[in-house]
């Protein structure tokens, strides 16, 4: 089996995806880190509607650009300046 195919089959089983010849994963225990990071992704649902747009083009359009965005400029990704834009 080559490394990036072993690398899937580890990602997939961490996210509790199994075959029927394999094992279940163990769940991961929640942490206070884990409890922050949810709270962070389920900010990014209201805040579109406060500012007058639709959560899903909004979420679409962010997450399409994010990853080739540059760091100094995140914040043009906001709900705020997005509706600006808009």
């Amino acid at each position: 089996m080559q490394g990036s195919q072993r690398r899937k089959i580890r990602t997939l089983k961490q996210c509790g995806v199994t075959t029927i010849d394999a094992k279940p994963a163990k769940p991961v225990p929640p942490t206070a880190a884990s409890g922050v990071r949810a709270a962070n992704v389920y900010t990014l649902i209201p805040m579109p509607n406060l500012n007058g747009l639709e959560p899903e083009a909004y979420l679409a359009d962010v997450l399409a650009r994010i990853g080739l965005h540059p760091i100094n400029r995140v914040d043009e990704l906001l709900a705020w300046a997005w509706a600006e834009r808009e």
